[in-house]
């Protein structure tokens, strides 16, 4: 500790990125005191054409921050939905909640274990995952794939596969969103949620794992009146910000003695509301370890500076800056060095991800509902539509369009090109009109829905489309939550995918074309 000055022990507490592809030029302040991390999105990878060429980056990265150099290589590799790794650099994974359908621990463990090592390869030392949030409101706006199932014990198995392949790995997993972000209705990215409906099981993973030694917890931006109740405070501090909840909560009541990170600190829940600086104090005194911002700068720049002023005119406890900082540093110490080049535990070229990352899509496409007599497989002569959500419009998949075979490229690839189709746009919010083709036939409507709960938009047009051709078979593949089927009526089969991603695409395409299991699966009829 004695060989830190302040202004390296304060920017030991911040984990920073931006909004522009120019990391590097962003964070430059930072550079000759150190960082306590750097926080990657999909932009800071898009331009590399090669592992080796990302690999080489991060590497010398890292090496240009001196100071009290660069504590953790951040990301949230979650698979499926939120991954910022292209697929071209890296094997794409599954959406959580297929694991949970799937019930199969061990094959959750397989994949997060490739994917760690991968990461501990790259460079990369610290994931933002597992989700911990039990998804126990069918309107949640931004949690619903990402968990991998409603209860406890549906959740717990999971999470312990992904941090026990993190940790193996030598990477640093952190279970979010603490206390619990599955029981709200409000995108904490846009506004401060209110989880009046939080219970009181949604802390039974957490004392699980921490029991079971996680390194590492994100604290979720929301107002719990149950919970704030039950500890003697009143609903008015977010989660993230209170002393209660992470203090008295998380460290002393769970016995929490780990790495305590706020969720970011941007986000419209808190940033809408509140002076960044006085956040910044509130989030450390409450307990919090790391302030994570996803831009350095300006924002994050000038918290820092006021930090390093308000530790020097004493109204910040410097003892309390060494606590922090010395934790840091212990897990830091205790990760594994990146392997060497030669070291790569497997081709790590665009194919091989992509073969990858087909063979994890393949075994995730999980059938939740098969009629008898089955449509499957379509073929040349068969007569058919897709309906599909468009990937531009959704921001987690909208980078892959120009860097591979979308889905029709992939059906005429098989033989089966379909006779019309329509892309619709994702936001629950935006209206769209498409055609019913009322003058066509067909034998089979393969309508890729996602999250249709959300979407009234989504439900009137699959009911027109039902409407205008009773004859058709409807085919209801889920790119999102599984709960389609609960307004999409009368499926003929119901297909949870592993998610959009390019694997995930090609894998639908050749179960399109594939004759049925039979059922010797025993799916639901």
């Amino acid at each position: 500790m004695r060989s830190l000055n302040l202004e390296e022990k304060v920017a030991q507490l911040f984990m920073v990125g931006s909004d522009t592809p120019e990391l590097l030029d962003e964070i430059e302040p930072f550079l000759r005191y150190g960082l306590g991390g750097v926080l990657l999105f999909r932009h800071h990878l898009q331009p590399f054409d090669t592992a080796v060429e990302l690999r080489a980056y991060l590497s010398d990265l890292t090496a240009r921050i001196k100071g009290s150099g660069l504590s953790f290589m951040g990301i949230d590799q979650e698979g499926g939905q939120i991954e910022r790794l292209p697929h071209w650099l890296f094997p794409t994974g599954l959406m959580p909640v297929v694991y949970g359908l799937l019930d199969d621990p061990a094959f959750c463990y397989q994949v997060n274990l490739e994917v760690a090592q991968r990461l501990q390869w790259l460079g990369i030392n610290l994931n933002f995952t597992p989700t911990v949030d039990l998804n126990t409101e069918r309107m949640n706006p931004i949690i619903g794939a990402r968990a991998y199932g409603q209860t406890a014990d549906q959740v717990m198995p999971f999470t312990r596969a992904v941090i026990k392949a993190h940790l193996t790995a030598g990477v640093l997993p952190v279970a979010k969103h603490f206390p619990g972000h599955g029981s709200g209705t409000v995108d904490s990215h846009l506004d401060l949620p209110y989880f009046e409906a939080w219970q009181e099981e949604e802390l039974i993973p957490y004392k699980t794992l921490i029991d079971e030694g996680v390194p590492g917890v994100l604290v979720a931006h929301g107002l719990y009146p149950q919970l704030s109740k039950n500890l003697g405070e009143r609903a008015s501090i977010p989660a993230s910000l209170s002393k209660i909840m992470i203090q008295h909560l998380l460290r002393e009541q769970l016995g929490f003695h780990g790495l305590i990170f706020t969720d970011d600190l941007m986000m419209g829940a808190i940033w809408n509301e509140r002076d960044p600086i006085e956040v910044a104090v509130m989030a450390l005194e409450a307990g919090a370890d790391m302030l994570v911002y996803r831009r350095a700068q300006p924002e994050a720049w000038q918290v820092f500076e006021a930090m390093v002023s308000r530790v020097q005119q004493g109204k910040f406890p410097e003892s309390l800056l060494d606590q922090k900082i010395e934790r840091i540093l212990a897990y830091n110490a205790q990760l594994k060095p990146v392997l060497p080049l030669a070291e790569a535990s497997d081709s790590v070229s665009e194919a091989a991800c992509h073969q990858l990352a087909l063979t994890w899509a393949k075994h995730g496409l999980v059938e939740l509902q098969h009629q008898f007599i089955s449509p499957l497989p379509l073929s040349p002569e068969m007569p058919w539509a897709l309906v599909a959500p468009d990937r531009q419009t959704m921001p987690h998949y909208a980078l892959d369009r120009d860097h591979c075979k979308d889905l029709i490229g992939w059906c005429r690839e098989y033989g089966i090109p379909p006779q019309v189709y329509q892309f619709y746009p994702v936001p629950a919010e935006m209206p769209f009109s498409l055609d019913t083709w009322e003058n066509r036939a067909f034998h089979v409507i393969v309508f890729m829905a996602f999250n249709s709960l959300l979407s009234p938009q989504q439900q009137q047009y699959y009911e027109q489309l039902r409407r205008q051709h009773p004859e058709a078979k409807m085919i209801v593949a889920s790119c999102g939550m599984p709960t389609d089927s609960d307004v999409l009526s009368n499926p003929w089969i119901h297909l949870q995918m592993p998610s959009l991603r390019p694997a995930a695409l090609q894998a639908f395409a050749q179960w399109l074309v594939s004759e049925p299991k039979l059922f010797s699966e025993d799916p639901q009829t």
